[in-house]
């Protein structure tokens, strides 16, 4: 069976959806920073999207998954 072009699609662009949710939307990313000495320092950034508000943030010299989890925790209690 063929598919008939029905027009536009019917479902939400990711602009819309980020538009919507914005306040319930988290971003997080690692970033490194160097020491005067230097050693290299992960820092953990949390975000919320539609403010752009930092809701936690934390350095370490050795990133783990298990710290990460943690980390996810603390920001969300």
């Amino acid at each position: 069976m063929d598919r008939r072009d029905d027009g536009p699609r019917k479902t939400q662009t990711w602009h819309t959806f980020i538009h919507k949710h914005a306040k319930e939307v988290w971003s997080c990313d690692f970033l490194t920073q160097y020491t005067a000495f230097f050693a290299v320092v992960y820092v953990f950034v949390i975000t919320e999207v539609g403010s752009r508000r930092i809701v936690h943030v934390n350095a370490t010299t050795n990133p783990t998954l298990p710290r990460v989890k943690q980390q996810i925790r603390e920001a969300t209690t």
